[in-house]
């Protein structure tokens, strides 16, 4: 049984992505690249179909939910998928066909057209010769009527040399047909036929002139701004607060529901190797809250818990840069036709490693709501509670870096942060794969995948504070660099 599913999942997944019919298409658009450029593209788009496929293997029923999509509609819309992609392919097929076919009808009808002109064009034009050769016999027979004009015919055998001086006679030619043919040249007319004058160049007052490329010094600083949006697919955890737990599992229409703000961007500052970092994230959730329902049987009664908290993570670090150092795109490079730049001649891929270290802020307040309804009674019993923490925190990590081309580069981030230093339980990590497309030499389109787990824990009893949250899903960003 599970072969046969294992079967059928493999068949419906190849037919869906369909390698061998992008396969021609990949060909034509990177027939212009380099071998190597081809490569780290075929490599980009295999790891951009990896990492999505897991995606929507364990967020697709998230993601149906959200959009209010069942199963069963899913199933009719990938059977009438498939059947468009058949239909194409077979459609393709019996086109090629038939235009071979009709190609061979349009060849023999112009060949059999062709024969019939070619015929019908002689039988045409008969008469019209026999007339032409009538004329010019009768044209033969008045020539040959009519005295000679020459009959003493000389050649002429006296060569044609330049005058040495204008008093000097010029020779006549001994021929008495060629009178016409007398020519006397002169020193200035022989000088100025042997002079090829220049062509005169126009100045065109509307072409600009163009600027040399502008050289980047290595030790300038360079600014970038990032402003990044993680959509969690799922959200997890638990929050405890002077006693009272609650537990919650998200998805992305429900956490949206509840979501009240949401902030997040990153700045990072380079001076030649060295860099500053600064991450900021923070979010609320607000509104009714995340809703826990339970039912106490023993008492007949049913209790009713909401969770609102804000959540701020602050990150300041120091950075160094190791390795080869990227290429800046350039989307209008100079070529040797209309510039005196050269263009680049460094070869890809380029890799790099940044390792990063320094502190990490973080600031959580929680508030949990209860109540509590007896049923027998028709009576209810609120209570609130409430508590915020703020710590600093040492944090490890560091990002790797492929520049494959000019406007494509892929890369991994990750840190860890707490180690245990602040609260009885203190750690948290981030986890980040993507790649950046450059679209405009100072703008850049990121497009990456997160994965971010806390765990804290403080205090015992009624001082109690613990908080756990994991969530993953994609990361998108725009780069600004200045």
């Amino acid at each position: 049984m599970k072969s046969v599913l294992i079967s059928n999942f493999a068949a419906s997944l190849f037919a869906l992505l369909n390698p061998l019919g992008i396969l021609p298409f990949f060909i034509s658009y990177t027939q212009g690249e380099k071998r190597s450029v081809q490569r780290w593209l075929a490599l980009f788009v295999s790891l951009t179909c990896l990492m999505l496929l897991p995606v929507f293997f364990f967020a697709g029923s998230s993601l149906l939910q959200f959009f209010g999509i069942s199963l069963d509609s899913l199933r009719i819309a990938g059977g009438i998928l498939l059947l468009i992609i058949v239909t194409r392919i077979l459609g393709l097929l019996v086109a090629s066909i038939g235009v071979q076919f009709i190609k061979q009808m349009i060849m023999v009808s112009l060949k059999r057209l062709a024969i019939f002109c070619v015929f019908s064009w002689g039988f045409l034009e008969m008469p019209k010769v026999a007339i032409a050769q009538t004329t010019i016999d009768s044209r033969k027979e008045d020539v040959a009527d009519s005295p000679v004009s020459c009959e003493d015919f000389a050649p002429i055998t006296n060569t044609v040399r330049p005058r040495e001086s204008p008093e000097s006679e010029p020779e006549q030619a001994n021929s008495s047909c060629a009178e016409d043919l007398e020519l006397s040249f002169t020193p200035e007319l022989l000088a100025q036929e042997t002079t090829t004058p220049e062509p005169a160049t126009e100045e065109n007052p509307e072409e600009e002139p163009v600027e040399p490329v502008k050289v980047e010094d290595p030790n300038a600083w360079r600014v970038y701004i990032q402003p990044y949006a993680t959509i969690p697919i799922t959200t997890y955890g638990s929050v405890t607060v002077r006693g009272r737990e609650i537990n919650y599992h998200l998805g992305l229409g429900p956490l949206l529901e509840v979501l009240r703000v949401a902030v997040s961007g990153r700045i990072e500052a380079w001076k030649g190797n060295y860099g500053l970092i600064f991450d900021g994230y923070y979010v609320s959730l607000g509104g009714s809250g995340i809703k826990e329902s339970s039912r106490r049987p023993n008492i007949n009664a049913t209790l009713e818990s909401s969770l609102t908290f804000d959540q701020g993570i602050y990150d300041f670090a120091l950075s160094y840069h190791i390795g080869d150092r990227p290429i800046p795109y350039l989307p209008n490079k100079p070529t040797p036709e209309n510039s005196p730049a050269e263009p680049t001649k460094e070869r890809f891929p380029r890799f790099w490693f940044q390792p990063i270290a320094g502190a990490r802020l973080n600031d959580i307040g929680s508030t949990i709501e209860t109540t509590l309804t007896l049923n027998n009674l028709n009576r209810s019993r609120q209570n609130t509670v409430s508590a915020s923490r703020t710590w600093f925190e040492p944090m490890l990590g560091g990002k790797i870096g492929l520049q494959v081309s000019e406007p494509i580069t892929l890369w991994a981030r990750g840190d860890a942060s707490g180690f245990g230093l602040a609260g009885e339980e203190d750690l948290s990590w981030n986890a980040i794969f993507g790649a950046d497309w450059w679209i405009h030499r100072q703008v850049a389109l990121g497009f990456a995948y997160r994965f971010y787990s806390i765990t804290y824990g403080n205090g015992s009893g009624n001082q109690a504070f613990d908080f756990e949250q994991n969530f993953n899903g994609p990361y998108l960003s725009a780069t600004f660099s200045f």
